[in-house]
């Protein structure tokens, strides 16, 4: 090897100290690595965990400094994928540190009085949030699910309906911010809380039976689809990764192509957004420039949605290419995991080993990067070993 060249590889080097170039290449053998990858995980967000049941939200492995801020709507996301991979694993400390951060998250809820009768809440810093019922309830589903645990099943459905209350005839959801106490409606129009409130009503239709879940899901998508973003072209349509979840889910309760057909053009949006001959090929199977871990993350849980969309009732060459582009995203996310041979850079290597960063060159963690991150890994680890 030439001298100039071990000089460009030793910048390299330096310049990524957690980038091992170690990539796996997803055939069906890989399946296995998946899971070890998305183990690592587990493992950075169970150390994370404290006794009271709160994570350390942010974490700069560079300073081993915890900043002061937190988003419980986050913590409920975090817990799902924590639940994801207890099913997977059956980790017993993974399970303990999950059961700790949904106690936090139920303390959290406050009971109140609805339209529809007896609800309940979420609330941080005096608030209530769509996102936050609707993710609450997606993370308890998930854990009723896989320990047929089912003490947090009444609390599930006042959080749902508090959603339907707030739902109009159109389907649009109308109440996405409340001030309590009080009751105030703040006037707030968010991207994916609608998609999460649609999967929260069909994750908790299995647990309850109760038609109404179904009936609150199909206003929402319908909403959705033939009012909100009914004469968007292409370019602008939202990269709703919840609402590709919630479409794969809904289809196959409610057979209405107009399920099918949204998520199969979502999908191939998505799927032609992606970076696949970047100038720095690190970043080929991202999203975005300069790349992000997270946005490539939500968009490879949201492709293998669409991909068992497409495959169950869909054609193959959409299949094929959807399937595809989450290999390629799932690439670009393991470089961004610090690996326990990479921790050694950092001040605190045990704590920081396993967490995804939040790009190439940006060390940040939080709690949904590496919530995203396995959610996704466990997606295709499931696609591949199915389809194997």
């Amino acid at each position: 090897m030439s001298r100039k060249r071990v000089i460009v590889i030793a910048a390299i080097a330096v310049a990524v100290p957690i980038l091992l170039f170690s990539i796996i290449k997803l055939s069906s053998s890989a399946a296995p690595n998946l899971l070890d990858r998305a183990r690592m995980a587990g493992e950075y967000l169970t150390r994370s965990v404290d006794k009271d049941g709160k994570f350390a939200y942010i974490y700069d492995p560079t300073t081993d400094y915890v900043p002061p801020k937190y988003n419980i709507i986050r913590h409920a996301g975090t817990v799902y994928s924590m639940m994801e991979l207890y099913g997977e694993t059956g980790d017993a400390e993974l399970l303990a540190a999950g059961k700790r951060a949904i106690g936090y998250l139920a303390r959290n809820a406050k009971d109140i009085e609805t339209a529809d009768g007896p609800g309940a809440c979420i609330v941080e810093k005096g608030y209530a949030k769509l996102g936050g019922n609707a993710l609450a309830i997606v993370a308890l589903a998930k854990y009723t699910e896989t320990t047929g645990d089912r003490q947090y099943l009444p609390l599930m459905k006042r959080l749902a309906v508090w959603i339907k209350a707030g739902q109009d005839e159109t389907g649009r959801f109308v109440i996405q911010k409340q001030k309590i106490p009080g009751g105030k409606v703040i006037p707030l129009e968010s991207v994916y809380y609608p998609g999460e409130a649609i999967l929260a009503m069909l994750r908790l239709y299995p647990l309850d039976k109760d038609e109404a879940w179904l009936d609150v899901a199909e206003k929402g998508a319908l909403y959705l689809i033939q009012v909100r973003d009914k004469d968007l072209k292409d370019s602008k349509l939202p990269h709703d990764h919840w609402l590709l979840y919630a479409l794969n889910e809904l289809y196959r309760h409610r057979r209405n192509k107009v399920f099918l057909n949204h998520g199969i053009r979502l999908a191939r949006v998505i799927v032609a957004s992606q970076n696949t001959k970047p100038k720095d090929r690190r970043s080929r199977g991202s999203y975005y420039t300069p790349p992000r871990s997270t946005p490539t993350a939500t968009r490879s849980e949201g492709l293998s949605a669409a991909y068992l969309l497409a495959r169950d009732f869909g054609t193959d060459e959409d299949a094929e290419r959807i399937l595809e582009a989450v290999k390629l995203g799932v690439e670009f996310q393991l470089r961004t995991q610090i690996t326990k041979a990479g921790s050694r850079k950092f001040k605190d290597p045990e704590r920081a080993a396993g967490a995804f960063c939040r790009s190439l060159t940006n060390y940040e963690i939080r709690i949904d990067y590496v919530q995203h991150n396995i959610s996704s890994i466990l997606a295709l680890h499931n696609i591949m070993k199915e389809d194997d």
